[in-house]
């Protein structure tokens, strides 16, 4: 779903790029420099580990965690579909289930639906359509007919509910699902003419196929539980390597898909191994938070596409919370801007965020739910972008080998995700506990499910950067100057220090690690830069470096005097520093 719209605006402002060659417009942003905090990074020597998966973070209160909570009424099941469509939409669609062994009850379940029906968009439950109205907002596209699309979605679910209780007609139920999917197809198309070249929607038809290299991915089984107080689709199946050479795994996207095979939403992740042997077949299990209700198979190949979940989009979604009913109420309506505005919003001047102030947070000292929002969208793109850098040659990739590796960026997403779920149980208990008792007991485990994952996110982005080399003992780093530019040239970060070697012997310093880094020291990139200097004691050298970096509407300032791409300048609403650290070694290592 996030995929379609992001696309569909993206193929848009590339029409207007034709008026960008007669000279009535420029897409390069404005010039600017912005002075950065920073301070000196320091690595203790241990031995990064090798999977970088995430364990899974203690539910909060009440809540069921992990696949052994299945019941009696979540199943475990083996699903498959069958669909014959029409060029239109028109499908005829069967579906089997079988439980797998082990699993309650009857051996065999049989569900069959006939008749004829006819999609033209994804059946997005009010979930998805309250989401689209956040996309909207944050795209600056006027967001009436995403607010109509979700009045129509939740009519047509109340008609629907009325028509299986024999209240209504068939014919009522036909038109208010005609009345949906108009709104809803209305609601995707924020730049009419966009359909002419790419359609807003997803089919499975339009996915790739579970192989990569040598290597296929086959399903098993899906269910479905309750898992740190939020619904969580579990995906079982075997990867199998039938080629005669090792394969190191890329990511995995997770598609949801409704009744008609349309994309509902989607997740990118990691398989829970790095790689397969010649020959080598292995178990996987995957979870897929959040799926819409509407999901009725969940279908795993290797990215790209990536997909993420538009929540990800609304800072007010919690994670026990339905926007349909209480978040869109405090949203004021949107007043569109047109292309232009948008585009010069995008290509303005830099603004830096700065830490949110004491009352912003209920602990100065821990993330807030909607940080560890904005944390997860950001390493979720970032992750992305550094595994298709990782096969690309591409001017923006330069220097891929030396920044944060691709695995290790897409782990710590993982855990800002995590982390996201536990502090937001956490706020919401909080908010229960003014009005409501609340025991010392459930209070206690939700503080320490939230510091659980405070520390699994430290612990990985410490790993990450520990994979470049640990800091050379005694030798200090001093950072004199630090600016993010913008000129002619391109995007840059334009740091000058010295080091001092403070120690009573020589000191040899391979190459300086340059990360950004946001408030608590978590890592957002990093760039190893060689140095290879050899340092007496007491010695000082100064050193300046111009780092290229990448945002939208500027390009890296590259040059054959310039070090790898450092990455992309986080977003506005993160705060962040630069921390340059001295290291003993010059070449990142893989994991």
């Amino acid at each position: 779903m996030a995929a379609g719209i992001r696309w569909s605006v993206r193929w848009g402002v590339c029409g207007l790029a034709l008026l960008a060659v007669s000279g009535c417009f420029s897409f390069d942003a404005k010039q600017f420099e912005v002075a950065i905090p920073g301070g000196q990074l320091r690595l203790e020597a241990a031995a990064p580990p090798t999977a970088m998966t995430p364990a899974p973070v203690a539910a909060a209160p009440g809540a069921v965690q992990g696949p052994e909570a299945k019941t009696a009424d979540t199943p475990m099941l083996s699903v498959s579909t069958s669909d014959k469509a029409d060029a239109d939409g028109t499908e005829e669609a069967s579906v089997s289930a079988t439980a797998e062994a082990g699993a309650p009850a009857a051996d065999r379940i049989i569900v069959t639906a006939s008749g004829r029906s006819t999609r033209r968009v994804p059946d997005y439950g009010p979930d998805e359509t309250a989401s689209l109205i956040c996309v909207m907002q944050k795209i600056g596209f006027d967001d009436a007919n995403a607010r109509r699309a979700h009045q129509a979605t939740l009519a047509a679910r109340d008609i629907r509910e009325a028509f299986e209780k024999g209240r209504v007609t068939a014919a009522e139920a036909e038109e208010a699902e005609r009345r949906r999917q108009d709104a809803v197809q209305s609601a995707l198309s924020p730049v009419p003419f966009v359909d002419l070249i790419f359609s807003p929607v997803v089919r499975r038809k339009d996915l790739p196929a579970p192989t990569y290299k040598s290597v296929s991915l086959e399903q098993g089984g899906l269910s479905t539980l309750r898992e740190n107080g939020r619904d969580t689709a579990i995906v079982y199946g075997l990867a199998r390597n039938t080629g005669r050479t090792a394969v190191e795994l890329p990511p995995v996207t997770l598609e949801a898909l409704d009744g008609w095979e349309f994309v509902l939403s989607g997740q990118s992740s990691l398989l829970p191994f790095t790689s397969l042997a010649p020959g080598e077949t292995k178990a996987f299990e995957m979870r897929m938070l959040d799926p819409p209700e509407n999901t009725a198979e969940v279908y795993v190949h290797f990215a790209p596409p990536f997909r993420y979940r538009w929540r990800r989009d609304c800072d007010f979604f919690g994670a026990g919370l339905s926007a349909s009913e209480e978040g869109l109420k405090a949203l004021a309506p949107s007043e569109g801007r047109s292309l232009w505005g948008i585009l010069d919003e995008t290509l303005d001047a830099y603004k830096p965020a700065t830490a949110p102030a004491t009352s912003d947070v209920s602990d100065p000292g821990a993330y807030s739910a909607a940080e560890l929002n904005t944390l997860t969208r950001f390493f979720r793109r970032e992750a992305a972008w550094a595994w298709e850098c990782s096969q690309s040659d591409r001017r923006e990739c330069a220097g891929a080998a030396d920044r944060l590796h691709w695995r290790d960026m897409f782990a710590i997403a993982e855990a800002t995700d995590e982390a996201w779920v536990a502090v937001d149980a956490l706020e919401g208990m909080r908010r229960r506990a003014a009005s409501s008792p609340v025991t010392d007991a459930d209070m206690a485990a939700a503080e320490r499910a939230g510091q659980d994952a405070a520390r699994m996110l430290a612990n990985l982005g410490a790993a990450a950067l520990a994979r470049a080399g640990t800091s050379v003992d005694d030798v200090v780093v001093e950072l004199t100057t630090s600016f993010l530019k913008l000129d002619g040239t391109g995007l840059y970060l334009d740091i000058a220090g010295r080091i001092t070697n403070a120690g009573a012997s020589d000191r040899q310093v391979d190459a300086l690690l340059v990360a950004l880094v946001d408030r608590f020291g978590l890592p957002l990139s990093s760039v190893t830069v060689a140095a290879g200097a050899r340092l007496t004691p007491g010695q000082v050298q100064d050193f300046a470096q111009r780092i290229p970096m990448t945002r939208i509407g500027s390009r890296p300032a590259l040059s054959r005097q310039t070090a790898g791409v450092l990455g992309r300048v986080p977003p506005e609403e993160i705060p962040w520093e630069v921390r340059v650290g001295a290291m003993g070694r010059a070449t990142a290592s893989s994991p």
